[in-house]
């Protein structure tokens, strides 16, 4: 809405009366003006704003965001490709800028004008447009493409502009939105907005000169009665109303590798996939590559690899799997002791000819410290990375394959994934197991029993080779931990080895209750032996999780734990491997009822989200008059949801002569 209309007009004086609106001098650049006088008071003055681009903040929720670009795949052309067309959102608002603030310092006054007391003029018909560079596919010559955005009504002085383009005008929209330097020049916002004015002069006169295009396009003169200042008394002379144009722009550069969250695959609209940084003509299509190398990242002890069409996801490829520590707590096993275990039939007639069964858990050879070392190094592109392990859920892994074992001796070894550890076991004979054992304390540089295991990814990629090494002479774990636990105390930091040998410990590193990550102490040089600890001076935050980063020395190799069934009983160990993301399901959890075929009474053991493995041993009386085939087992679950009625599963009946290791996945399905 324009001015309130003045009073007739005399000869101004200063004076303190309310502002009445900006004066157009005849000698001002409408194009360009940022500053003019108030036509009715010496004591106000105007100015004409510049309009910034309101930027996203990388740590604010999406939903709320200022910037947004999300595309829908609206059909296919000619050639079977997708056609997309994106929806663009930018922000942009009027604020009074560094070089206006010098130009109302320095304007021609008797008075020096006070830029904090001059008023925004009232912007009218604010529209936008988005100028779009790429390059035409024939000639490689340099070009543009200008689309218009949706009207904006401002709310709170802030204008939303929405902007929808199609086809491949929309990835050259993408391209030079999301990545510096993609074209020559980059995208811009043009802002057209208008704003009232008036100037001093015969209206006729000034009425001829507009006709005639004597005066700037950028004014319009206003013929609305009510707008105009009455004249002189003796009717020669007036202020009319008059619309100045001006147009600024603004450089729209949103850099995917901070903001990749905010460029959407909206096709499917109840579940909207973040597509980060991808190649333009990619959008639409099914990646043809789930992950890409990062080179520089890499160590002796993993790789790292960046999701394409994911956003801060990235996978952290272990190099080795060793046989891992036991946790503290850890059911049936001393803490920190190895998890790897005979199970020996023993007859003391025929004990050469008794089968023996070697069980371990092998776990990733980094933990916490490797871990954060990724995050810190990915500062740079993602303040809040997610990590994930090829056993993690969402890797996209859909195979686990184990080439060979470096030793032939070794037997038929077989390895399956138990939540983010590999399960390992062989079944020989006694007088193969006592060489056996021999060679899983036999230390050698490049390890007595060594295999290769390869991933395999749902775009049929594959990831490894990785080592998994079965011996005792160097442990991992317990994952993710490790065995040197760092703790805050005051301004020290104790640090305490529960490692089955000597630790050099080097660095400290804190994850923060934000999600991100520092160094908290480097260039250390603390040994700590067996069972010992240390207060290292340091600062650590409030709430940060702290992990050492150690060098671990040789130790003496560790026993193997034997268990030993005798023939009074017979005993059928089992394993159940919790693979079904109960809390994903809303499931609180499963009670599994395992029972041998002609058993009447199951045993039953509770699986929760947090269980990873369960081992259950079942035992029959060797005198049992059961005609059944006791090579068969009846596996069937309850199901607890929070504040619904339990289910019960169909039964899942198992051949025991096909493997003790069965998915919880499997045993749920028979519902």
């Amino acid at each position: 809405m324009g001015p309130t209309p003045a009073a007739p007009y005399e000869d101004p004086e200063p004076t303190d009366d309310s502002p009445q609106g900006p004066e157009l001098s005849s000698t001002d650049d409408p194009r360009t003006i940022s500053v003019m006088d108030d036509y009715s008071s010496y004591n106000f003055h105007w100015y004409v704003p510049s309009f910034e681009l309101v930027a996203p903040q990388a740590a604010a929720p999406e939903a709320n965001s200022p910037f947004r670009y999300s595309y829908v795949v609206s059909g296919h052309d000619d050639d079977g490709e997708p056609v997309i067309t994106a929806t663009i959102t930018i922000t942009a608002r009027p604020v009074m800028t560094e070089a206006i603030r010098d130009q109302i310092i320095n304007y021609d006054s008797e008075v020096p004008l006070d830029p904090d007391k001059c008023l925004p003029v009232g912007l009218e018909q604010v529209r936008a447009q988005l100028v779009i560079p790429y390059r035409e596919a024939e000639t490689g010559a340099a070009a543009s493409g200008t689309v218009a955005a949706a009207p904006a009504t401002p709310e709170g002085g802030i204008y939303t502009f929405v902007f929808t383009v199609s086809g491949n005008l929309a990835r050259a929209a993408y391209g030079s939105l999301s990545r510096p330097g993609y074209q020559q020049v980059p995208p811009r916002l043009l802002v057209n907005f208008s704003f009232l004015a008036h100037e001093y002069g015969d209206h006729d006169s000034l009425a001829q000169q507009f006709a005639t295009g004597v005066l700037e396009p950028s004014v319009q003169l206003l013929s609305d009665p009510l707008l105009a200042i009455p004249a002189r008394s003796d009717g020669s002379m007036a202020y009319s109303p008059v619309s100045v144009t001006q147009s600024q722009s603004l450089e729209v550069v949103i850099p995917c590798a901070d903001f990749g969250k905010l460029y959407v695959d909206a096709t499917d609209p109840a579940h909207e996939n973040p597509i980060g940084c991808q190649d333009t003509m990619a959008l639409g299509k099914i990646p043809d590559k789930l992950y890409t190398p990062l080179e520089a990242l890499a160590t002796d002890d993993y790789q790292v690899f960046a999701a394409q069409g994911r956003p801060n996801v990235y996978l952290v490829l272990p190099r080795r799997y060793r046989v891992g520590r036991a946790a503290p707590g850890h059911p049936g096993v001393p803490d920190w002791s190895p998890l790897i275990m005979w199970i020996q039939m023993f007859d003391a007639t025929q004990d050469i000819a008794q089968p023996c069964r070697l069980q371990a858990n092998l776990q990733p050879d980094i933990g916490n410290a490797e871990l954060t070392a990724v995050k810190t190094a990915l500062a740079d592109r993602t303040a809040h990375p997610t990590l994930l392990l090829p056993t993690s859920f969402g890797s996209g892994v859909t195979g686990f394959t184990v080439t060979g074992w470096n030793n032939p001796t070794s037997g038929q070894i077989n390895a399956t994934r138990v939540g983010d550890t590999i399960q390992v076991g062989t079944a020989m004979s006694y007088a193969d197991a006592v060489v056996f054992n021999e060679l899983l304390g036999a230390a050698a540089p490049e390890g007595r029993l060594v295999g290769n295991a390869t991933f395999t990814l749902s775009d049929n990629s594959a990831l490894g080779p990785i080592e998994l090494y079965l011996d005792v002479t160097r442990l991992a774990g317990p994952w993710p931990d490790g065995p040197v636990l760092a703790r805050s105390s005051g301004a020290a930091v104790t640090v305490e080895n529960h490692a089955e040998s000597e630790v050099t410990v080097t660095r400290i590193f804190g994850n923060l209750p934000d999600g991100s990550s520092r160094l908290v102490a480097d260039g250390l040089d603390v040994t700590l032996p067996a069972g010992g600890s240390a207060d290292i001076s340091a600062d650590a935050p409030s709430g940060t999780q702290l992990t050492a980063s150690y060098s671990l020395a040789d130790a003496t190799p560790a026993a193997v734990a034997q268990a030993h069934i005798y023939v009074e009983d017979l005993h059928t160990s089992i394993i159940v491997n919790n693979d079904a993301h109960l809390d994903k399901a809303g499931i609180t959890g499963v009670d599994i009822h395992a029972r041998l075929d002609g058993e009447e009474q199951p045993h039953t053991f509770t699986i929760t989200a947090e269980t990873q493995v369960v081992h259950c041993d079942l035992v029959q009386p060797l005198g049992s008059t059961s005609k059944a085939d006791v090579s068969l087992l009846h596996l069937q679950a309850t199901v607890h949801k929070a504040g619904q009625p339990d289910t019960e599963t169909g039964d899942y009946l198992a051949d025991l002569h096909k493997g003790v290791l069965y998915q919880l996945s499997d045993v749920l399905a028979t519902a």
